[in-house]
């Protein structure tokens, strides 16, 4: 009688095992990355160290804007795949990000949507997570759900393929895996991964020959047509606000003088949007709203560079500096600091003088060296040159 209890005692034991043990298995598998439909290569940059130049011309002219973000409450995992690295030392202007009233509201909500789900009430999850998105879309919880839906679509995505279905969901997860790259309780490991996919679909969407209904539209060049005058004259009219080097780039083209008649390229539908994180020492290329790259940038010493929205206004290349009214320090001379590119933006009520630009002191990137200008890597900074065109939004925040 013994013998048969202790058989079955062992298994038991042996099944609870083995049922654990696949459980998990599965779990993992659920959650390895995706293999996604790459049709380009993706740029690495690696932050610089510490260095030291002189001064830009930003100058304030009134009192401070812009919008902080949310305050770190300690990291939280995206589960985005089962290999996501450890938060690495980063460099920190000491310009962390704030907790907000907004940020307060929208937590509170984030804990309405818990209940909600420990008490299975799907009514009340649609809910509260509709009002979330809706009041609070900027709010740390809004991108924490916008993250769990851009998931699911990731998923459908990878069962699917490259089928018109298979693409409708990477379209959808790009579009929400975005917002996540600003959650400011998440790891530096976890949103270099999310940036590694992003990076993944914008070439699988934006930077392939593939035609996606309602996402671009197919133009067939005519004899005289430029893409400079294409880019001002016609395509804004299709609502495609973009830059001819930004459509040369899309369409394989070696410049914007590379455009040939009768062989049609690709015209995505929207625009292209800077975003500055100054706590993260990085900018970030959307089109219109998702990821398309980003790049280490330098930063004003003692929180310099400027808080808000702005607008890209006068373009040069091999600038000219002018450090003060009456005072020009011409290209290539070893004093002038703008490097190969300068991006100005428009003046505004309180700010004059700021802008995106080269470095002659590239250990100055991921550092609060410069007078308040955002600079960037030559590589860089003239990648981003070709993308941007006077208009381009740019948004800095902490």
């Amino acid at each position: 009688m013994r013998s048969w209890v202790w058989i079955l005692i062992v298994g038991a034991g042996g099944y609870w095992v083995y049922n654990a043990w696949f459980t998990e298995q599965d779990s993992a598998e659920d959650d390895q990355s995706v293999v996604l439909d790459v049709s380009g290569d993706r740029s690495k940059v690696a932050p610089g160290t510490a260095g030291a130049d002189g001064a830009e011309t930003g100058v304030k002219k009134g009192g401070g804007g812009g919008d902080p973000g949310s305050s770190a409450a300690g990291h939280r995992t995206m589960g985005i795949d089962g290999d996501l690295g450890a938060d690495p030392a980063r460099r920190d202007s000491g310009e962390r990000p704030r907790p907000s009233r907004e940020d307060a509201a929208a937590r509170a909500l984030e804990r309405e949507l818990k209940k909600a789900r420990t008490g299975g009430d799907r009514a009340a999850q649609k809910r509260i997570g509709a009002r979330l998105l809706k009041d609070h879309p900027e709010s740390n919880a809004a991108r924490w759900l916008r993250l769990e839906m851009g998931k699911r679509h990731l998923r459908a995505y990878r069962e699917r393929g490259s089928t018109k279905e298979g693409i409708a969901e990477a379209r959808r997860a790009w579009r929400e895996l975005t917002p996540a790259l600003f959650i400011t309780d998440a790891s530096e490991g976890d949103k270099e991964r999310l940036r590694e996919i992003l990076g993944q679909l914008a070439d699988t969407l934006l930077f392939s020959s593939r035609h996606i209904e309602g996402f671009d539209r197919t133009y067939k060049p005519r004899s005289g047509d430029t893409l400079n005058r294409l880019c001002r004259r016609v395509f804004p009219q299709w609502g495609a606000r973009l830059s001819p080097g930004f459509v040369a780039h899309i369409n394989g083209l070696s410049s914007p003088k590379g455009l040939r008649a009768g062989e049609p390229i690709k015209v995505p539908v929207g625009e292209v949007q800077i975003r500055v994180q100054k706590h993260e020492f990085r900018l970030y290329v959307l089109f219109d709203g998702c990821y398309v790259r980003d790049f280490p940038v330098g930063l004003g010493k003692t929180g310099s560079t400027p808080l808000g929205r702005f607008v890209i206004g006068k373009m040069m290349k091999n600038p000219d500096w002018y450090p003060q009214a009456g005072v020009r320090v011409p290209y290539g001379d070893p004093e002038n600091v703008l490097g190969t590119r300068w991006m100005g933006f428009k003046n505004t009520a309180e700010y004059r003088g700021f802008g995106i630009h080269g470095t002659k002191q590239p250990n100055s990137i991921g550092r609060a060296e410069s007078s308040g200008c955002v600079r960037m890597l030559r590589r860089d900074v003239e990648m981003l040159y070709g993308w941007t065109r006077p208009g381009t939004s740019v948004r800095i925040l902490r």
